[in-house]
């Protein structure tokens, strides 16, 4: 068994080498090499004109998604109420066909529990009929309600806003009232002040007046 090994030395593996070397890597061939792998000159498109075309690939839009299940939803939907008229109307037929045997007043030969469990069907859809009747009723009454109380909710926020802007006018108003009563009293008793003043002054003007005339009749 071969283990790779060779009595070749390096030196008669580089007298090989060496002239296969030369004769490989010349010039021509190094600018061949660049040129079609589009390195020298530079040329991406040498390159990428010998990969596939990717296919093309259909992208939809959130738009025309929602869109395509809004559409699915609805066929799925009218599919249903088909089905549900469908059975609907085969059970009243079933029923409209019993009643008109029984008035013929003849025996009536079914198989046994047809025309209980048709009439149960039957009580069944008129009940059914009459929840969905109570529930959308029940619906509407709470939607009104909920409106009142949105309404009175919005009127009771709207009149506490009026109460509070009335308090804050009538504090302001309170409070000129004292500056102003204030201001009023201040300036009474300046006069007041004043009066005493005059009154004082003219006393002593009386006295000198009387002094002078005293002495000058003495």
């Amino acid at each position: 068994m071969s283990l790779g090994q060779t009595t070749m030395t390096k030196r008669n593996f580089f007298g090989i080498f060496w002239p296969a070397f030369e004769k490989a890597f010349t010039k021509e061939n190094v600018l061949s090499v660049w040129r079609k792998t589009g390195i020298f000159p530079f040329d991406p498109e040498v390159v990428l004109s010998k990969l596939p075309a990717a296919r093309p690939v259909a992208v939809q839009s959130s738009a025309e998604l929602g869109t395509s299940t809004r559409q699915l939803r609805l066929k799925v939907g009218m599919r249903s109420l088909a089905l549900e008229r469908r059975k609907r109307k085969c059970n009243s037929r079933l029923m409209e066909q019993i009643r008109g045997m029984e008035g013929h007043g003849g025996a009536l030969f079914v198989v046994t529990g047809i025309l209980q469990k048709a009439r149960e069907l039957e009580q069944q859809q008129a009940d059914a009929k009459e929840r969905e009747e109570q529930e959308k009723a029940q619906r509407a009454r709470e939607r009104v309600e909920a409106k009142a109380l949105k309404a009175a909710e919005t009127l009771r926020k709207r009149q506490e806003r009026q109460a509070a802007q009335d308090a804050r006018m009538a504090a302001r108003a309170r409070k000129k009232a004292e500056v102003a009563a204030r201001k009023a009293a201040a300036q009474h008793r300046d006069d007041d002040d004043d009066d005493d003043d005059y009154v004082e002054e003219w006393q002593l003007r009386s006295k000198d007046i009387f002094l002078s005339v005293w002495r000058t009749s003495g």
